[in-house]
């Protein structure tokens, strides 16, 4: 990054050319300080996007080219018309070719049509050059779609005669589902309505249980519910459970799934697998002792060994693959059904049989296959059978999980990635939704100095919306069909994401827009189809226009206590977290370090990324953040005296609350602690709240240390305590049971309540 110069013509060309392809010339940083990019990063972005620049003199005609090109496009490809709306949309025709009326069609999903013309009239006048000299005028008119348009989404086509216009029209509630049905527009201070409910959180992979193979599976997944739900809770949430690489090449980051659409097989439950029965040599091989030998070792460590319980996972569900297409019992007509649900899924089958058979990435693969094209020589029918057979089984497995849930109130809550690995069947297969030359991460900020590249593809824009969003659609609809609750990291990139050109470094990188209006109407539309709650992860440095955004169509935003406390003290007239409470004459304000909750959100401690509650609390985090260069000496230093600071008013103002045992030096407990701010979120106005399990018997190790790999064992670290062990724990259960208290006196007062940091506690 660098300072800006003074303005020069060809800089301008520069600006121009970035606006009209949603290229962000600057931003600003967590300092609120204005952050240029680079000439070489900006020209680098733009050529992925399209723009054809290589250099500053090719900005003349990429500039004209552009608005040229965008003209000549007619009509948008994609349009929005909020809760069904007659709205207004542009049809823009070179002069020489004038009409005087255009007849529109709007054809939905179902078949049903609408018909209607529109008069061309009162146009606006344009002439373009076309980017090699050629002058063109342009006439732009105002047209008018039909009121009442259905949910979903709609073909829209634009007859002037001598061309017809292709476009996507998204008909949307302005809000996604809520189940309270109240949108909660108020934001920060104000308005969702409805029961007030809780839930636990735990990696998937982290169960431990006597009876997994050595990371947890869906049947664990099913018995976390149970278990809650019998204590009052009402979500179980989870890491992503997607498609991923476990053998070569190898990656365990739920955050880096080899596509967005499918399952991890690696949380199959296999033994409870309908198949087991009938196949005499996955029988023989369960019972075999070396089986239960690496059974009883997988089980044994304190790290998931994913290479060597995959291996082991895949050897026995080969077997009941093979069985099942061999024998074809009735149950294939089960399956048959499931795959001719699915049109993408011999596709992924096919892409992934041929990824094994080949051993290297889809870019390295030959003409044509790079390309998309597979043949039956191209991979063994085999290992696409397997990739079929075993997202049938984990659709199965899962569709009894929500189910069960579903019956009982309750739900899950899943998490759905920012993007998906450059190597995986998503981008090979979208190859137009998709950057090619550039990949997504983060400026610089306070704690990653040198910002961050993710490496994965970001979206392409334009792509999308030329696609109508399938991609997006697809795997929303994917998490959604059994998710309750759907959280979308890193939200902002609804609007913008940050992308870091090929060959440059992660500071250089340039914020892209996107058209968040219509992803939004896309979200909409799938989470009222599947009656799927959305939270967005909106945590770190967020532009003020996302929260915004994210209020007016009932996003529900995440607090986060660890990002939520005032690390110094504030004065009266400046409290962001002040609490109320009825007291004899009247009312008083109390001075809280933390800040209020919103109404329309999830509360929770802490995010996988982020250290346990007892390591954040002790601050043990602090020196593994000056070994990884992360902070110096001096700012170590800095940051434990303002925590402390933090610990002693966080602790002074639990006690004087009420949730916290009085102390008289700023101190208490850990344990303690812990359990009153749990209470504290359990009691404040929050939709939902979230617990971290480990939090509970005060685990330090992180399950992910951002800014490493190799250097940590990310994604790896399995829950100190079992399933079986959390049922007999008293404590936990006393607790669970003051959380449903709490959650449901704050259910029975919405609506009387005022929507501050505080509650009532009974």
């Amino acid at each position: 990054m660098y300072c800006q110069p003074l303005m020069t013509p060809d800089l301008a060309q520069l600006e121009q050319l970035a606006e009209l392809y949603g290229v962000q010339t600057s931003y600003e940083d967590v300092r609120h300080q204005r952050q240029h990019a680079s000439r070489e990063a900006l020209l680098a972005v733009l050529g992925d996007l399209g723009a054809g620049v290589q250099r500053m003199g090719d900005l003349p005609a990429a500039l004209a080219r552009r608005r040229h090109t965008l003209a000549a496009e007619g009509v948008e490809p994609v349009l929005v018309a909020w809760n069904g709306e007659a709205g207004e949309f542009t049809l823009t025709l070179p002069r020489v070719r004038r009409a005087k009326a255009a007849e529109c069609v709007l054809r939905s999903d179902d078949g049903e049509t609408a018909s209607w013309t529109g008069e061309l009239r009162d146009g606006v006048s344009a002439t373009l050059a076309d980017g090699v000299g050629v002058e063109e005028q342009f006439v732009t008119y105002r047209l008018r779609t039909p009121p009442r348009i259905p949910v979903g989404y709609h073909q829209l086509t634009v007859d002037v005669g001598w061309r017809q216009f292709q476009s996507v029209l998204i008909a949307a509630p302005t809000c996604v589902y809520v189940p309270s049905g109240d949108c909660g527009h108020g934001g920060a201070s104000g308005g969702a309505s409805g029961e007030r409910v809780w839930g636990a959180f735990l990696p998937l992979y982290a169960v431990r249980s006597d009876r997994n193979w050595g990371a947890g599976d869906f049947t664990d997944l099913a018995e976390l519910s149970a278990w809650l739900r019998g204590q009052g809770g009402r979500l179980v949430g989870t890491l992503p459970l997607l498609a991923a690489y476990l053998n070569e090449p190898f990656e365990p980051s739920p955050y880096a799934p080899a596509s967005r659409q499918f399952w991890n097989e690696f949380y199959i439950d296999v033994e409870s697998v309908a198949e087991v029965e009938h196949c005499a040599a996955a029988r023989e091989l369960l019972a075999a002792a070396l089986t239960r030998q690496a059974i009883d070792e997988l089980r044994a460590t304190d790290l998931v060994d994913y290479r060597r319980l995959m291996a082991l996972k895949r050897q026995v569900l080969e077997l009941l693959a093979a069985d099942f297409h061999a024998r074809r019992p009735p149950r294939f007509a089960e399956f048959a059904r499931f795959v001719a649900e699915h049109p993408r899924l011999d596709d992924y089958a096919a892409f992934r049989a041929t990824y094994e058979r080949r051993g290297e990435a889809w870019q390295a693969w030959p003409t044509p296959l790079c390309d998309g094209t597979l043949s039956s020589g191209d991979y063994d029918e085999s290992a696409a059978n397997y990739h079929r057979y075993v997202q049938w089984i984990a659709s199965e497995q899962l569709e009894r999980l929500a189910q069960q849930a579903a019956a009982a109130g309750d739900g899950l809550y899943l998490d759905l990635p920012l993007g998906v690995r450059q190597d995986g069947y998503d981008v090979w297969r979208n190859r137009g939704d998709f950057a090619a030359a550039a990949s997504a991460g983060a400026p610089p900020d306070a704690v990653f100095t040198r910002g961050q590249d993710w490496g994965f593809a970001p979206l392409h824009p334009e792509g999308v919306r030329r696609s109508g969003y399938r991609h997006v659609r697809d795997y929303l609809a994917h998490h959604m069909r059994f998710a309750r609750t759907l959280r979308i990291d890193h939200v902002m990139g609804l609007h913008r994401l940050y992308w870091i050109p090929h060959g440059m470094s992660a500071a250089n990188g340039v914020y892209v827009r996107y058209r968040a209006d219509e992803l939004y109407a896309v979200l909409s539309v799938e989470s009222h189809r599947n009656r799927t709650a959305i939270i967005g992860e909106n945590l770190g440095t967020v532009p003020k226009e996302v929260n915004i955004e994210l209020d007016r169509h009932g996003v529900r935003r995440m607090y986060v206590v660890q990002y939520e406390y005032e690390s110094e003290a504030i004065d009266g007239a400046a409290i962001d977290g002040a609490a109320s409470s009825a007291v004899g004459e009247g009312i008083r304000l109390l001075q809280s370090p933390l800040k209020s909750v919103p109404a329309a959100s999830i509360g929770t401690i802490n995010t996988h990324d982020m250290p346990p509650f007892a390591a954040w609390w002790s601050g043990d985090d602090v020196p593994d953040r000056v070994a990884m260069g992360l902070m110096t000496d001096e700012e170590a230093r800095q940051e434990m005296v303002s925590r402390g600071s933090c610990r002693r008013r966080i602790v002074d103002w639990l006690a004087r609350e009420g949730w916290l045992a009085a102390t008289n030096d700023g101190e208490a407990a850990t344990g303690a602690v812990l359990h009153a701010i749990v209470k504290f979120l359990a009691g404040s106005p929050a939709e939902s709240v979230l617990v971290n399990l480990e939090d509970l018997w005060l685990e330090k190790q992180p399950q992910n240390t951002p800014g490493t790999s190799v250097e940590r064992p990310n994604w790896r670290h399995k829950a100190a305590r079992s399933l079986e062990q959390l049922r007999e724990q008293n404590e936990i259960r006393e607790l669970f049971s003051e959380i449903d208290r709490l959650r449901a006196a704050r259910s029975n007062a919405v609506g009387q309540a005022p929507a501050v940091a505080t509650s009532a506690k009974g």
